[in-house]
C-alpha cells in the first residue's frame, strides 16, 4: 500500500488520484498572506514562460522567491503527507497562478521526478480558493496514469499536446474548494482550461516523491543522440536555483542512461489497452475514436 489508510488507496489505485482536505481555515489564511508577500518581492520569468498566459513558481528568476515559497509549503505540508502517504517526502513546492483572463494549461503528463518504473511520485495541488471550470480548475482523465511509462521533462518533447483538442474532450471537471486538494500520480492526463472569472486563480503545487528514490531529471539532446536519455541525479537545492530548460550537464551527477521512445499516437495507444474493456476511461476513448 502507498497510503496508509486502505479506503486512499482503493480510490488512488481506481482513478489515478484523490481528493482530500489539507487546509484549516488558519492555514489558508497563513497561505494567502504568504502569496501577498510573494508577489510583491522582485522577480521576473524566464523567456520560456512570459507569454504562457499562467504562472509557476519554478519559472521565476528570483531564487530568494523560489526558497521562501518552499520553505513555507514544506513546513506546513509534510506532516500533512507523512500523515497520508506511507514512506513519502515533498522534494520541492510552487505557487501556481492562472490571472483572469489566464489561458488554458494543455492535456498533458507531469514530468518524471523518479523512476516510475519502480515508483510513484505525485503531485499535490492545493487551490486558496474555489475552482470550478469558469476560473480554470483542476481537470483530469480518470486512470490515464496507466496507459503507458514515458519518460519527461523540460527537454523531452510534449509529444501529449499534440492532441490537445482530442483529448480534452475527455476530461473530467474536478471542482475544488479552497483547502482542499487532488493528491495525483504524475503520469495522470490532465489540463485546466481559461480563467474567465476577474480574479487570479491561485493553488501552491508539490512534488511528492518516496524517500527511498533518487530524484532524477531525464535529458534530451537530440543533436548529440536523437535515440538517448540522460539521467542525472537532482537535488532540492538544483530545483530551487536553476532553469530547468536548460543544460544540466554542468550542474549534475550523470547516473545513467535509457533509450528515448515518442509517446503513441491517440489511436496507438488504444491498441495498447484493448484488454482493459471495464474500464470507464478506456471505452471512452473508444467510443470517442469510434472503435469497437
Amino acid at each position: 500500500m502507498i497510503f496508509n489508510d486502505l479506503k486512499d488507496n482503493e480510490q488512488f489505485e481506481a482513478s489515478g488520484y484523490i481528493k482530500s482536505n489539507f487546509l484549516n481555515t488558519l492555514e489558508l489564511e497563513t497561505l494567502q498572506k504568504a502569496y501577498s508577500a510573494y508577489i510583491n518581492m522582485d522577480g521576473d520569468v524566464i523567456d520560456f514562460a512570459k507569454n504562457l498566459g499562467y504562472y509557476i513558481s519554478v519559472f521565476d528568476s528570483n531564487i530568494e522567491k523560489r526558497k521562501f515559497i518552499n520553505t513555507v509549503l514544506k513546513e506546513l505540508f509534510t506532516p500533512k503527507v507523512e500523515q497520508l502517504l506511507d514512506g513519502y517526502k515533498i522534494l520541492y513546492g510552487n505557487f501556481m497562478y492562472k490571472e483572469a483572463g489566464g489561458k488554458e494549461i494543455e492535456v498533458h503528463q507531469d514530468f518524471s521526478f523518479v523512476d516510475e518504473k519502480k515508483y510513484t511520485a505525485f503531485n499535490l495541488w492545493v487551490p486558496l480558493q474555489d475552482t470550478t471550470v469558469f476560473n480554470g480548475g483542476f481537470q483530469l482523465i480518470e486512470q490515464s496514469n496507466k496507459l503507458f511509462n514515458s519518460y519527461r521533462s523540460a527537454t523531452i518533447p510534449h509529444n501529449l499536446t499534440h492532441f490537445n483538442e482530442q483529448f480534452k474532450k475527455l476530461m473530467q471537471p474536478i471542482d475544488v474548494s479552497a483547502g482542499d486538494g487532488l493528491l495525483f500520480d504524475h503520469r495522470l492526463f490532465h489540463y485546466s482550461g481559461p480563467n474567465h472569472s476577474d480574479a487570479t486563480r491561485i493553488a501552491v503545487q508539490m512534488v511528492v516523491i518516496p524517500k527511498a528514490a533518487t530524484p532524477v531529471m531525464y535529458y534530451y539532446n537530440p543533436q548529440k543522440d536523437k535515440t538517448k536519455l540522460s539521467i542525472y541525479e537532482i537535488t532540492e537545492d538544483f530545483l530551487l536555483t536553476h532553469n530547468l530548460w536548460s543544460n544540466p550537464t554542468e550542474h549534475l551527477n550523470k547516473i545513467g542512461e535509457t533509450n528515448y521512445e515518442e509517446i503513441p499516437n491517440a489511436k496507438a495507444i488504444l491498441k495498447k489497452i484493448q484488454s482493459n474493456n471495464k474500464s470507464t476511461f478506456f471505452q471512452t476513448i473508444k467510443n470517442y475514436l469510434g472503435y469497437v
